[in-house]
């Protein structure tokens, strides 16, 4: 977490079908909508109901934005929902975090 202005903010990475991927600064408890809003908005191949787009970000986290053919392929293979590895992912990261803070 970063302090800009007074300003309490995150870092995150957005990348995938968006229009402008990249590294974007956002208010603490921003959601998974407002990264992709920094990032210009999905494309038109982007799968947006497959992400829970009402999450809240944590410092560091990666959005990637999937199209609609790699969910389709994602779901026939048996993956779980993006936003359910995401969860798994975050947890991993947090606890990376505390032992860097060790």
């Amino acid at each position: 977490e970063t302090k800009s202005a007074g300003q309490e903010q995150i870092c995150v990475f957005v990348c995938g079908f968006v229009r402008n991927p990249g590294v974007y600064y956002l208010n603490i408890n921003a959601r998974l909508y407002e990264a992709v809003e920094a990032a210009g908005g999905f494309l038109e191949e982007a799968d947006a109901g497959w992400l829970n787009q009402a999450e809240i970000l944590s410092d560091g986290d990666k959005v990637r934005i999937y199209s609609k053919e790699e969910t389709q392929k994602m779901q026939e293979a048996g993956k779980r929902k993006a936003g359910q590895q995401r969860k798994v992912w975050k947890r991993i990261s947090k606890i990376r975090h505390k032992m860097q803070e060790r």
